[in-house]
């Protein structure tokens, strides 16, 4: 499940994700982030990743498609989770990240506010 938080604010968006996210879960926060960027230009993203939080095969390989062919459109990701497998995935994405102008860091659950505020600046 994505859930839209409504701390967003024009280009800076949160989301909590937990449980199972489906293909169809999956599409239609695609459509409000191409909506968004639509109307802004690019985004900025904190994903609250709930341990509960996993995708099936199909709603991934949506998400892979999106972040492949938008990460123009991408200026900052903060991910939030206490998972240390996704602390150490973050840490090699945002290498990568660096190469396409998006920053990208990984907080834990106790930095959420530390994590909206370094999105903002």
């Amino acid at each position: 499940m994505i859930e839209f938080l409504p701390i967003s604010q024009g280009n800076c968006l949160a989301f909590r994700i937990k449980d199972s996210v489906s293909a169809e879960q999956e599409q239609h926060w695609i459509d409000e982030l191409q909506a968004i960027i639509d109307e802004c230009g690019k985004v900025r993203l904190l994903m609250i990743l709930d341990d509960s939080a996993h995708w099936g095969v199909k709603a991934g390989v949506k998400d892979l498609k999106f972040a492949v062919t938008h990460a123009n459109k991408l200026e900052k990701l903060a991910i939030v989770s206490s998972s240390s497998v996704m602390k150490w995935l973050v840490g090699v994405d945002s290498f990568f990240a660096k190469f396409m102008n998006i920053g990208e860091k990984h907080f834990s659950p106790e930095q959420q506010a530390e994590a909206w505020e370094w999105l903002q600046k």
